[in-house]
């Protein structure tokens, strides 16, 4: 049963060493927007699962100005659950600024030999590194430190509204997907996020009403970084064998 409170434990990136003002980041300005510190990286670890498993450091990110943030993107895959991974850029609207895609789950899948027995999957890590670094570089971004996420059930069924609290910024969201930003004890932001719901769908061709798929949707994961006016929310579904969950998606709010 998922517990009430998804502890996760903060993440703190040292600034890069050194006291030359050299190593710095060129910003949209084409000034240096301060200190790089470490570039987030990837790696790939053929020994874990049946097809290997992607292990990521210093993701999500913010960039230095605040204006982008740097996340990993994982798809369910529903029952193969084949590695995947996509890496983005998005601005304070949510919108992709950039992306780059590291493995399908499809091509993972597809690695499999002739006699159906699974293989383990080759992305390319270092070209994706590359990218990373070339977006660091130009954006110097800081791991984003997770916070704890409360809800009001024990059940995930029954859950109804999920918050956050990170210094003076509190991000509540309810089932019905109506988002709020509290800062410093005023309200700065209150909408509803309908594009996050997932729509209901026939269970099968032609099912009748009442056999219709819903996918409830949840909060399992919060980023917030009040200096930026900003927050990162992980909004995840629930599924059954007959109704495969979403992926999962990390959404910017900014106020």
């Amino acid at each position: 049963m998922p517990t009430v409170r998804t502890t996760l434990a903060l993440v703190l990136l040292a600034a890069a060493c050194g006291g030359s003002s050299k190593n710095t980041a060129v910003g949209n300005g084409g000034g240096p927007v301060g200190p790089l510190g470490p570039v987030p990286t990837i790696s790939f670890d053929t020994t874990a699962g049946d097809w290997g498993e992607f292990r990521t450091t210093g993701l999500p990110a913010v960039s230095h100005d605040g204006t982008r943030v740097l996340i990993e993107r994982v798809d369910n895959d529903g029952g193969r659950g084949a590695p995947n991974l996509t890496l983005a850029v998005r601005d304070r609207a949510d919108a992709k600024v950039a992306e780059y895609v590291v493995l399908t789950a499809d091509s993972a899948a597809g690695s499999s030999d002739d006699s159906g027995e699974i293989a383990p999957a080759k992305p390319d890590v270092t070209a994706a590194n590359a990218w990373l670094a070339d977006q660091h570089r130009s954006a110097a971004f800081t791991v984003l430190a997770p916070g704890t996420v409360d809800s009001d059930s024990e059940s995930i069924l029954e859950q109804t509204t999920w918050s956050v609290t990170v210094g003076d910024a509190t991000i509540t969201l309810d089932q019905d997907a109506k988002l709020v930003v509290v800062q410093g004890g005023k309200p700065v932001l209150s909408k509803t996020m309908s594009a996050w719901i997932a729509p209901s769908y026939p269970m099968y061709p032609n099912a009748p009403a009442d056999e219709q798929c819903s996918n409830p949707h949840f909060v399992d994961a919060a980023y917030v970084d009040p200096a930026h006016k900003l927050a990162l929310l992980r909004v995840a579904y629930t599924g059954t064998d007959s109704c495969w969950e979403p992926a999962s998606e990390l959404h910017v709010v900014a106020w």
